[in-house]
């Protein structure tokens, strides 16, 4: 039985009060265990966002639990959540968050950058993995959208977290970029790793292995 990475339960977001006040997330339960490619669907503002920020611990719920690998990251302070999301968790970005001025090898190695451990080699497998190698010492801006998502891809696996997640992936790519990103993260769920992917795009939730569907801050059902 493959082993539970992230437990949500209950998981409120609440911003503002009074009248500026918005319920972003409405009482959100899921389940991701590892080996699975998950899409949350949602249209624009359905809190899909908050959702993977609060899982990542970016965000802290207003109400709810969120374990991820045994861990109630809920329960942790700021300073905790960081070092615990550096260890555990890869996030892919909606605007990939590259730096400009460092090519594709130097942005990938990013999170090593305060740690003693020299993983230029890794770097560089990772960019092999998603069709980069011979593009590792190109710049960002020398790079088409769906290349530099593939670096922040690979950035996010650096470490070789559990659990990825990846906001609006294919959002500022093509069919075809998006076609090969996809069959990338089906192969990493092939490792035992956990993937989220927040998705408005239907053909992007069908390459997952379920479809999770999050509409107003409440989850809608699955498929």
């Amino acid at each position: 039985m493959k082993e539970s990475v992230v437990l949500v339960e209950g998981v409120k977001k609440v911003y503002g009060s009074g009248r500026k006040r918005v319920e972003a997330l409405r009482g959100v339960d899921m389940e991701v265990k590892g080996g699975e490619l998950v899409a949350i669907m949602g249209p624009s503002g359905a809190g899909k966002t908050t959702l993977l920020n609060i899982i990542s611990g970016i965000e802290a719920p207003t109400e709810g639990k969120v374990t991820v690998r045994g861990i109630r990251v809920d329960s942790l302070n700021e300073r905790e959540r960081r070092l615990f999301r550096r260890v555990n968790i890869g996030y892919v970005f909606q605007n990939y968050n590259l730096i400009p001025s460092l090519n594709a090898l130097e942005n990938v190695l990013l999170p090593s950058l305060f740690s003693e451990e020299d993983l230029s080699e890794r770097a560089m497998e990772l960019l092999k993995m998603v069709g980069l190698q011979g593009r590792w010492d190109h710049l960002p801006g020398e790079l088409s959208g769906g290349e530099r998502q593939r670096v922040a891809l690979a950035r996010a696996l650096l470490r070789n977290p559990p659990l990825i997640l990846a906001d609006e992936p294919t959002g500022n790519i093509d069919t075809t970029q998006a076609g090969k990103l996809m069959r990338i993260l089906r192969r990493i769920a092939r490792e035992g790793k956990a993937i989220i992917v927040a998705t408005h795009d239907p053909v992007v939730a069908s390459s997952c292995h379920r479809v999770l569907r999050l509409r107003d801050g409440k989850m809608g059902g699955r498929m």
